[in-house]
């Protein structure tokens, strides 16, 4: 037990080290990439080619440590991330540095079977708590990493230094995973009729019912759907290239970027912590909604006017806002359409259309880039003019066509 709880511990803080070291990166990655040529098209395709590898990879890495073992697959990702942050610093063209992005989009997996792992040798009573203090000490790193990275770009070699520093950072945790990690007890899948089930000849009798919960939950909110595909897409539009976009508009130095970044995480954590109680506060989710829409059309309008730095971060925390509540609000409406006990896929489906747009934006927020800075930005507001229209004429108005029913 002692053991366990000192492994445990020691995952925390290499979680907060991957975030961290991810972070330590993201000020300068798209400096790096134009300064190799790279245009913002280019750029775009870059964080495309990687959002489709990680869109393939991920399940095919998680199945694999289901059946060869999570520290087995662990150490094999960590080597692979080392050594292709080692790779992106000694690149001296877009095609190297576009091929050093290969093995991660395939190998970065680390935080996923780090949770996986944990679930493991956590008894079950304790997970949630555990997995709560792990996402909220990783996340701690996304915050300091951009500032971090911020400076260490600034010296001379700066690239390449940083990337060194991420690179040293992931060897640490493979050699860490080497030495004090072992398999745990129940290696694998274990043998539960649900894994039976799915993996033996009843699986052909229970593909059918599942394909059909998944018709069943699109056709009950298809236009909710949508309508998160528009808004996902919006923000991530946004978030492309989100640090050419600053150097673009503002000159901002990779110190700066940092800092912007940073905030951005902060306000983004806070908003979160309150959009409970706001939720509380209105008493109608559908009106809630609609507004967290215009705030973002509201935010995104005033971001492309910003004239500095200052008013730009006080907008920012604006758009945050927006999107912490907007985000809460369309998952909770989706789960009252469908079935409670269908909450699980129904939020597969969600974060599976999130991964589209996650893979799409960055060519098409590069390509717009191409035409002006403010590009994305742009997409970001009519993308978003969609959404709101779209809420305020389906579930807004559903919303009051039940309250008038039930009046009579």
């Amino acid at each position: 037990m002692k053991s366990n709880r000192f492994l445990t511990v020691c995952l925390y803080v290499f979680g907060f080290l991957d975030l961290f070291a991810v972070a330590l990166i993201i000020p300068v990655a798209s400096r790096q990439a134009t300064n190799l040529g790279a245009s913002p098209a280019s750029v775009g395709l870059v964080g495309t080619i990687y959002g489709i590898l990680q869109l393939i990879s991920a399940p095919l890495v998680g199945r694999w440590s289901d059946i060869g073992g999570r520290r087995s697959t662990l150490l094999l990702c960590l080597f692979f991330t080392s050594i292709g942050y080692i790779f992106m610093g000694l690149s001296t063209s877009i095609v190297h540095y576009l091929l050093a992005r290969v093995p991660l989009g395939i190998f970065k997996h680390s935080i996923s079977i780090t949770r996986a792992y944990l679930a493991e040798i956590t008894p079950k009573d304790q997970r949630a708590k555990v997995f709560g203090y792990f996402n909220g000490i990783s996340s701690i790193g996304f915050i300091i990493g951009p500032l971090i990275g911020g400076h260490l770009a600034e010296m001379e070699n700066g690239f390449f230094k940083v990337s060194i520093v991420t690179s040293a950072i992931f060897a640490a945790w493979f050699v860490f995973v080497l030495l004090f990690m072992n398999e745990p007890q129940h290696r694998g899948l274990p043998n539960t009729k649900s894994v039976q089930d799915f993996t033996g000849g009843e699986f052909n009798n229970k593909f059918p019912s599942s394909l059909q919960t998944f018709k069943e939950i699109i056709k009950s909110g298809h236009e909710l759907f949508f309508i998160r595909f528009l808004q996902g897409f919006s923000a991530t539009l946004f978030r492309s290239n989100f640090t050419l976009s600053l150097e673009q508009k503002f000159d901002s130095t990779p110190i700066i970027t940092g800092r912007i970044i940073s905030f951005g995480s902060i306000a983004s954590a806070l908003c979160a912590l309150g959009v409970g109680r706001l939720v509380q506060f209105y008493g109608n989710m559908p009106r809630l909604y609609f507004h967290s829409c215009t705030l973002r059309i509201i935010a995104l309008v005033l971001l492309i006017l910003a004239p500095n730095i200052p008013s730009f971060l006080v907008f920012y925390f604006l758009l945050c806002m927006g999107n912490s509540v907007a985000r809460i609000c369309s998952t909770n409406l989706s789960i009252e359409r469908g079935k409670v006990e269908d909450a699980g896929a129904l939020l597969g489906l969600n974060q599976s259309v999130m991964s589209i747009c996650r893979t799409v934006s960055p060519l098409i927020a590069g390509v717009s880039q191409e035409v002006t800075a403010e590009g994305p930005a742009i997409l970001s507001v009519i993308l978003s003019i969609a959404t709101a229209s779209l809420v305020g004429t389906t579930v807004l108005v559903e919303k009051k066509i039940s309250d008038k029913k039930k009046q009579l």
